[in-house]
């Protein structure tokens, strides 16, 4: 392997690197978002509560966690 392809893999890898962070940062934000607004972003519901559909866009629906008692 030459230096020249070695120097290209680390760049690649570098930025590869950068990308898979920046999505990591953003998938978080859109996640607390969703749970500051009360809607549900997946897993198990707590002991207790029950998800319902809170909000139909076209095929997609979102959900919140509503307690039961």
């Amino acid at each position: 392997m030459t230096p020249m392809s070695t120097m290209m893999r680390q760049i690649m890898a570098l930025f590869d690197e950068y990308q898979s962070k920046e999505n990591a940062k953003h998938t978080l934000r859109a996640m607390r978002e969703n749970a500051r607004q009360g809607y549900w972003n997946g897993s198990r519901p707590a002991y207790g509560y029950r998800i319902v559909t809170a909000e139909q866009r076209g095929t997609r629906t979102k959900k919140k966690s509503n307690r039961t008692l």
